[in-house]
Formats: structure tokens, C-alpha cells, sequence
């Protein structure tokens, strides 16, 4: 099994495999038409292939699609052809968005914020003041940062997974004003058999062992803070 850094440096073909059977009910795009409105300029953090851009580029009126994997990106570019008047890409980590120009209607990130709250768990306190502190200043006047998270897959209920993302959350919510909610966005596959193989090559055998049903499920927080 890949580590998630090499499937991000190199295997965008099975990422895009995986997101496409992620989300059966559609409960995202539904939140981001509530969060994402038309005319906006967006700024997404995270972009990866462009599954999440996909909700919401047919409205808005730019968007600037930031992820540390070029490789990534460039997989995105290709699904997202349909929408090249409005889109710029720029290869760019999370931690570097203090670099970047403002004036943004939304920051969007989505599942890129947890992974370097892992990497940077040891000063987690002061990594997550300094990258909100960044992104707020990014924020036109009446703009909103979405956080997009994961709250567990193949799970009975919405949980953490794991202490230190639990940690993060709770840091969100308590420390920095950030309002959660949580969705469904289960898996379909066509086969049991299928959701075990794509599963199992992202989260390992013993997660792709535990896959009972060709639809799995999986829980999304989406914590939203607006600027006043």
C-alpha cells in the first residue's frame, strides 16, 4: 500500500478512481450551492484531480485551484477543461497561502488542512493560528473559509479518526469560531469486490477486510466561519 504522499505524487488515475464512486446521495455539492455562491471568486486549497471544483465551477467567476502535488494538478487541468476561462492552477501547499494575492468571496479546502495538521502536530496550536490568520487575511469583506474534513469511512457514525484529528477539530470549533456540520458521503461501487480492491489500495488490507457491501460508508464534516 502506498503512503498518501506517493499516491498524491503519482497516482492521480486512482485517486480519481476512488472519488468518483465517493458521495452517492451527491449531500457535498447540495452544501457547497448553499456555501459557494454564484459570482464568486474562490480560492481551493487542496484541489487535488478537481472532484470538489466540479460542484460549484459552473457558477462562480474565477477560481484559483492550489495543490503541493504538480501531479495532481495536472490531472485536474484534464478534468476540468470544460471550465479553463475561469480556472487558474498553481502548485502551492496550504502553508505557503500567505504568499498569494487576496480578495477571495470563499476560501475552499478540502482534506489537505488534516494532513499538515498531522505533519505539524507538534506545534499544532501555533500552525493552526498562523494558516487561519493567513487565509482570513486572504478574505474579501463578508467572505467565508469552508473546511472540509474527513469524519470517518466505513463507520457506523460520525467520529475523528483518531486522536489527533479530534484535537484539530476541537481546536476549530473551540478556539477559532468554526461551525460544523456533518453529511453522508457514502461510497458506491458496483461489486463488493470492487470497493474492497479501490479501498484497499488507499486505506490498506486490513480496512479492504472489513468491507461487507458495495456501498460503503463514509461521514464529511464541513466546518464554515464567515468574515464579518
Amino acid at each position: 500500500m502506498p503512503t498518501m504522499n506517493e499516491i498524491y505524487a503519482a497516482h492521480a488515475d486512482r485517486y480519481d478512481e476512488l472519488v468518483s464512486r465517493e458521495d452517492r446521495e451527491g449531500s457535498l455539492g447540495r452544501e457547497l450551492g448553499r456555501l459557494v455562491p454564484a459570482g464568486a471568486a474562490v480560492l481551493e486549497l487542496g484541489a487535488g484531480t478537481g472532484r470538489v471544483t466540479r460542484l460549484y465551477a459552473g457558477r462562480v467567476r474565477s477560481a484559483l485551484l492550489c495543490d503541493r502535488s504538480a501531479h495532481m494538478l495536472g490531472r485536474a487541468r484534464s478534468n476540468l477543461a470544460d471550465f479553463r476561462d475561469r480556472l487558474e492552477f498553481r502548485v502551492l501547499d496550504i502553508r505557503e497561502a500567505g504568499t498569494l494575492e487576496g480578495g477571495f468571496d470563499v476560501i475552499l479546502e478540502g482534506w489537505a488542512l488534516g494532513h499538515c495538521a498531522l505533519e505539524e502536530y507538534e506545534r499544532l496550536s501555533d500552525f493552526l493560528s498562523g494558516t487561519l490568520a493567513a487565509l482570513d487575511a486572504l478574505l474579501a469583506p463578508g467572505g467565508r473559509i469552508v473546511l472540509v474534513e474527513t469524519l470517518g469511512t466505513n463507520a457506523d457514525r460520525p467520529a475523528p479518526p483518531g486522536e489527533r484529528l479530534a484535537r484539530l477539530y476541537d481546536l476549530l470549533e473551540r478556539d477559532h469560531g468554526f461551525r460544523r456540520t456533518v453529511i453522508r458521503t457514502d461510497y458506491e461501487f458496483p461489486t463488493v469486490e470492487e470497493a474492497r480492491r479501490v479501498l484497499g489500495f488507499f486505506f490498506g488490507p486490513d480496512r479492504e477486510g472489513r468491507i461487507s457491501d458495495r456501498i460503503v460508508p463514509e461521514w464529511t464534516g464541513i466546518w464554515v466561519r464567515e468574515r464579518g
